[in-house]
C-alpha cells in the first residue's frame, strides 16, 4: 500500500523535484511529464551508461508516481462504493464500540459482563459472538467491518477477484464440462441421441490466519493514542500481505491455493491447467505480450488486465510495437490505470520476477478466474493470562481461495 508524504524528492532524469505527492492532479502531471522525458531519453541515448543510468532513475520515479496514482484510484472507487456517511452502517453501536476500547484496555471481568450483555443484547453481526470458556471477547462488528474494509484497500487480489462469504469450511461448487452436441438432419430423417455435458466439482480449501501482538498493560493504560486503531492497522497490513501471497502461489494447505499451483497441475481443476504462453531466451519481449492478450479467449478479453510485479513493469514500460508506438501508456485522468496493450495493470507484489521456468506475468478475467472465500472474518480475543505482564491480543481471520475457471486467466512462462 502506499503511503502518503507531504512532499518527497524525486529524480527526474538529472534533476532532483519536488512534488506535493497528496495532490492527484500534481502527481499525474509529474507522471506524464516523466513519460515524456523518458520516451525522449530512451529515443536518444539509451544504450550510453552514464545515460542509462539516468534513464533507470526516471523509470523508478515514474513507478512511484504510477503507484501513487494506483493507491488514489483504488481509494477513489472504495469511496464510490461506500454508503453515504448520514446512513448508519450495519451492527454500528458507538455506546459498544466505546465499552469495548475500555474492555480493550483494562480488561477486567466486570467490564467483559457489560460487553456481553450488550453484545448478545441486540442486534449484532453473526460473526461477532463470544468466545467460551477461556474468558476471551470476539471483536466487535466494527472490527471486522473496518479490516475487511483494510484488506480490499491493501490486497490487490481483493481489488480484481470475486470475493464470497460463505458457511462451510471448503466450499465447492459444480463446473459445466460442457460436451453437448447437435447436429443436422433432414426433415424425415431419425433423430439419435446426442451427447450431454458432463459435471465437476471445484473446491475452495480454507486456512486460519493468526497473529498475535502483545502490549504490557502499563502501555494499554497510559498511551494516549489509539490502541485498537494502531493494532487493526498493525494486522490488516499484515494480513493482506500473507494472503495476497497465498492467493498467488499458496499450496492449498492450511491456506488458500495459488493461482500459480494451477499452472501445470492438469488434476487440481476438471477444467485442467491455466492455459499458457512460453517464450525462449531467458527475458520477455513485445512479441510475447501480444501473443498472451491474442491467445486469450475472446469472451473473457473484455475485463482483463495484466498482472505483474514492479520490476517486471519497468521491463514492459520499453517495449515498442512494429510501428515504434510503446505498449504502456501512463494514466491520463484520476480514475484510470496504466495500461499495456490497451488494457490496465495490477502491479502484484508476490508475482515472480524473469527467471527461467517462472511465469512474471498473468493476464485475464480475474474476477471469473479466481475467488476469495472468507470464512469468519477477523476475530479477536484479550488474553492477560498467558504471558503476563503482556496482554497478548490473539487475531484470527479464516480464509480461502482457489481457480473457478483456468479458461478465464493465461500465464506467460519464460524458458532457458
Amino acid at each position: 500500500m502506499t503511503k502518503h508524504v507531504s512532499t518527497a524528492a524525486l529524480v527526474r532524469g538529472a534533476v532532483a523535484i519536488r512534488a506535493d505527492l497528496t495532490d492527484p492532479k500534481t502527481v499525474l502531471a509529474e507522471l506524464n511529464r516523466g513519460w515524456s522525458e523518458f520516451q525522449s531519453k530512451y529515443e536518444t541515448d539509451s544504450k550510453d551508461v552514464v545515460r542509462k543510468a539516468e534513464l533507470d532513475k526516471i523509470n523508478a520515479a515514474m513507478s512511484q508516481f504510477q503507484g501513487i496514482i494506483d493507491d488514489f484510484n483504488t481509494r477513489l472507487a472504495a469511496a464510490q462504493s461506500a454508503k453515504p456517511a448520514a446512513a448508519a452502517l450495519p451492527g454500528s453501536d458507538p455506546d459498544y464500540s466505546k465499552l469495548y476500547a475500555q474492555f480493550f484496555r483494562k480488561g477486567g471481568e466486570a467490564l467483559e459482563l457489560e460487553v456481553r450483555s450488550k453484545q448478545f443484547a441486540g442486534p449484532r453481526a453473526a460473526l461477532s459472538v463470544g468466545s467460551g470458556p477461556d474468558g476471551g471477547l470476539t471483536a466487535p462488528v466494527e472490527w471486522d467491518r473496518q479490516i475487511e474494509d483494510a484488506l480490499k484497500l491493501v490486497s490487490p487480489m481483493r481489488q480484481i477477484c470475486t470475493v464470497r462469504q460463505v458457511s462451510t469450511s471448503t466450499p465447492t461448487r459444480l463446473w459445466n464440462a460442457r460436451g453437448t452436441a447437435s447436429g443436422w438432419v433432414a426433415e424425415t430423417a431419425a433423430r439419435p441421441q446426442t451427447n450431454t455435458s458432463t459435471l465437476g466439482t471445484i473446491s475452495f480449501p480454507t486456512g486460519q490466519l493468526y497473529a498475535m501482538p502483545a502490549a504490557t498493560q502499563d502501555v494499554l493504560d497510559d498511551s494516549l493514542v489509539n490502541i485498537e486503531a494502531w493494532l487493526m492497522s498493525e494486522v490488516d497490513t499484515e494480513f493482506a500481505f500473507q494472503e495476497g501471497q497465498a492467493f498467488i502461489d499458496g499450496s492449498g494447505t492450511n491456506r488458500p491455493k495459488g493461482f500459480l499451483v494451477y499452472a501445470t497441475a492438469q488434476t487440481e481443476h476438471p477444467g485442467g491447467a491455466i492455459p499458457k504462453d512460453t517464450i525462449a531466451g531467458g527475458a520477455l519481449t513485445a512479441d510475447a505480450l501480444t501473443s498472451l492478450v491474442y491467445n486469450h479467449p475472446m469472451e473473457f478479453a473484455q475485463n482483463s488486465r495484466f498482472v505483474m510485479n514492479r520490476a517486471v513493469h519497468g521491463i514492459v514500460r520499453r517495449f515498442k510495437d512494429s510501428q515504434g508506438q510503446y505498449l504502456w501508456q501512463p494514466s491520463f485522468a484520476l480514475g484510470q490505470p496504466a495500461t499495456l496493450l490497451g488494457y490496465p495493470i495490477t502491479e502484484m507484489p508476490g508475482m515472480p520476477n524473469v527467471a527461467v521456468n517462472a511465469y512474471p506475468v498473468a493476464f485475464g478475467d480475474f474476477a471469473r478466474g479466481y475467488h476469495i472465500i472468507d470464512r469468519i472474518g477477523t476475530r479477536i480475543l484479550r488474553d492477560p493470562y498467558t504471558a503476563k505482564p503482556y496482554v497478548q491480543f490473539y487475531v484470527t481471520k479464516r480464509v480461502g481461495g482457489g481457480v473457478a475457471n483456468p479458461q478465464a486467466m493465461r500465464l506467460l512462462q519464460v524458458l532457458a
